[in-house]
């Protein structure tokens, strides 16, 4: 029995010829890791922008449209508008991240690129879940 490595694309795969005549009867696979194994979260951010210095509504929607762009762009985010949409002086908007253990540290993140964007101010409102909490 021989067993030789055959380059297949970028993986490389062990074969076994049982009878050294070079032909290829069986091939063993590697193990694949198990994706259960990473905990998979969801952070859902609640941002309440104080928009002050907007003197009409249409400044308010360009300001805030601006922003869920960057955001969605940047943090590769889910971004809505929830509430005061006929109030020019405030916006809410609920942002969602998923992903491994690094969403907390893309959490603060983006908090810090709002308020860096907001002169006037903000608050955050945050809710992290893991997957097995919302399955449970």
């Amino acid at each position: 029995m021989v067993e030789r490595s055959i380059p297949v694309g970028r993986r490389t795969i062990n074969a076994v010829d049982p009878r050294g005549q070079g032909a290829v009867i069986r091939t063993r696979r590697r193990a694949r890791p198990r994706l259960d194994a990473v905990t998979t979260y969801v952070a859902l951010i609640e941002v309440h922008l104080d928009l002050r210095h907007a003197q009409s509504l249409k400044e308010k929607r360009n300001t805030v449209s601006s922003l869920k762009a960057q955001i969605r762009q940047r943090f590769v985010a889910a971004v809505a508008e929830t509430e005061a949409h006929d109030d020019r002086r405030r916006a809410t908007l609920l942002c969602a991240l998923v992903g491994g253990p690094e969403v907390r540290e893309r959490v603060a993140e983006l908090e810090r690129f709002v308020e860096a964007r907001c002169p006037d101010g903000c608050r955050f409102v945050r809710d992290l879940r893991s997957l097995a909490d919302i399955r449970a």
